[in-house]
């Protein structure tokens, strides 16, 4: 058992209110505006409303505590209500003891909802309206019906949700099994305590068939069954219980929604509070104006969750074995996406992200690898260059999560948190750091999901370029925010456009975790336009830095205020992000 204040844990219900049937009307139109409202043990959660219906579709659940403290006789209570709760449209429950007998303790049924006695008012004021032309007649009135779900968890249940997850990602090669390589990355990644050696021995207890192939099964259950041995895997296995414990009663995400976050829009509720939350990438969509959940890659969801937002894990990263790790992903990942074989990944990966193919220059069947595809070409009218002709005005260089800064200190203040990060460090030159410690500083990040060719975002000559090893970091805001310094210790290119205007304007591309290559396909020496292609990025995340000289450039108004929330600007390659200081 495990303790949340004085109450013992004892289970934790996902419960569901799916749709309705029938239910009352309380407006004069003959509709309702009804939503759903959950109550167990003094806790109460409601779905959104669904608007002029009387057969409302939710889909919506939540997580309840159920505590050995008298709760066993406890009933779940479902109301529905009208929107501006003054209407009562029915009610009904379900006993927890019911439950605690069901097969797998799992129940999905359709109730009968105890409606109000003065239902059969409301009824009559609808049918009154109807006779008098305002709507056709309607059928007999019908009970109203409720679907629910409901379902009881105990803590070995999560923890064995949790590896199942954990072993999937790690099966880089999508076999089924585990090899050796792919167990040792696992070890790496949560920062264990097993050796080499340890390793080793874990497979081959692990393996009790012996066939030398770990399955998931295999893992898991070697796993749940020696709580010490899996301390030495995941020194931190309450994690995943207090993840639970915290969220019951408060937030709609399933369990294995939190260590594989989910995308999509916020409420202008949740968007207030969207920019502090560090386990998820939060955007606003410059055309929409709306907060989104980033669509995280897969292949990051398990490993950001638990290496950037637990202190183990934290430490964990900055290990060299942990730095030696990413290299090695990155590079088999590198070699995976560049044979033939990789073409196969191509059209889930489309899918999944919902990527506009419509806008790709080339055929999909025309790429012969995954990496082709990843930095495919677009057609030549897909982004259009914002005033082409005025050498004032600054274009984002990519598609891309933008902030932009009036300085570097005010950069580093707001969201650069990375302990050790100096411009001298990043530029590997000191003078040029004491040049542009004044200056101002775009990071332009973009995503897996992103057209990933970099363009200029001035007119200029392309001058001389130096490429810096490093190590692999992710560059996504939830490490950026934490304290290993991504943006100076990960590998990257440093470049300048040469501009009438701006002077020296310095562009630098930093590689991230399954990111094998940064190429440069402008020529140096050779005249650029606005919006002209430099270079592109293989597989993964990437983030494109820019420099400007003090005083040279003034940033759009939007995007300033958004960055120092500080949240993220959905931008698209080639429209304005800000102007010289003149115009």
């Amino acid at each position: 058992m495990d303790t949340l204040g004085e109450e013992t844990v004892e289970w934790i219900a996902r419960v569901e209110a799916v749709e309705a049937m029938h239910v009352l009307p309380s407006d004069l139109n003959g509709k309702s505006d009804p939503h759903c409202v959950v109550k167990f043990g003094g806790v109460e959660w409601r779905t959104a409303t669904a608007l002029q219906t009387l057969t409302p579709v939710w889909n919506e659940h939540c997580h309840m505590l159920v505590t050995s403290r008298h709760q066993r006789e406890f009933t779940f209570v479902f109301e529905v209500w009208d929107r501006d709760q003054r209407h009562f449209l029915g009610r009904a429950e379900y006993v927890l003891s019911e439950l605690l007998n069901a097969v797998d303790r799992k129940v999905d049924l359709w109730v009968y909802l105890q409606e109000p006695e003065a239902s059969t008012l409301l009824y009559v004021k609808s049918c009154v309206l109807q006779s008098l032309g305002y709507e056709a007649p309607r059928p007999e009135k019908l009970p109203g019906k409720l679907h629910i779900r409901l379902q009881l968890f105990n803590k070995q249940e999560l923890y064995a949700e949790f590896w199942q997850s954990v072993v999937t990602f790690f099966d880089f090669t999508k076999t089924g099994h585990l090899d050796q390589q792919e167990l040792a990355a696992l070890a790496s990644v949560f920062g264990g305590s097993l050796s080499p050696e340890g390793i080793i021995a874990l497979y081959a207890r692990a393996d009790t068939d012996a066939d030398g192939l770990l399955s998931y099964a295999d893992l898991c259950s070697c796993l749940l069954a020696d709580p010490q041995l899996e301390r030495t895997l995941f020194p931190y296995p309450d994690y995943i219980w207090q993840l639970r414990l915290h969220d019951c009663g408060k937030s709609k995400r399933t369990f294995s929604d939190l260590v594989l976050p989910s995308d999509g829009s916020l409420s202008p509720q949740q968007a207030s509070l969207a920019v502090h939350d560090q386990s998820h990438i939060h955007v606003k969509d410059r055309m929409t104006g709306q907060i989104i959940v980033e669509k995280m890659p897969l292949y990051l969801k398990p490993v950001m969750q638990i290496m950037h937002t637990n202190k183990s894990g934290k430490n964990a990263i900055q290990k060299r074995k942990i730095q030696a790790t990413l290299g090695y992903l990155t590079q088999r990942q590198g070699r995976k996406y560049d044979s033939p074989n990789s073409v196969c990944d191509i059209l889930p990966f489309i899918t999944y992200h919902n990527i506009n193919t419509l806008e790709i220059r080339d055929e999909i069947q025309t790429f012969s690898t995954f990496n082709q595809f990843f930095y495919r070409h677009l057609k030549p009218n897909a982004r259009p260059i914002t005033a082409p002709d005025d050498g004032a005005v600054v274009v984002s260089p990519a598609d891309s999560r933008i902030l932009v800064y009036e300085s570097v200190d005010l950069a580093t203040s707001v969201w650069i948190k990375g302990e050790g990060f100096t411009l001298e460090k990043l530029l590997v030159s000191k003078a040029l750091a004491t040049e542009y410690e004044h200056g101002s500083m775009v990071i332009a990040r973009l995503a897996p999901q992103d057209y990933h060719r970099v363009h200029t975002p001035v007119s200029g000559v392309l001058g001389s370029y130096a490429c810096v090893g490093g190590t692999y970091y992710t560059v996504n805001p939830i490490a950026i925010n934490q304290s290993v310094d991504v943006l100076g210790s990960n590998r990257r290119l440093i470049a300048y456009i040469e501009s009438p205007l701006y002077g020296k304007v310095y562009f630098i591309l930093v590689g991230a975790v399954m990111v094998g290559s940064i190429v440069l396909t402008a020529v140096p020496g050779a005249p650029l336009n606005k919006g002209d292609e430099v270079g592109y990025f293989a597989f993964g995340g990437s983030t494109v830095l820019l420099l400007f000289a003090h005083g040279k450039v003034k940033w759009d108004a939007d995007l300033l205020q958004n960055s120092l929330c500080p949240v993220e600007t959905m931008v698209k390659m080639g429209t304005k992000i800000g102007c010289g200081c003149a115009s």
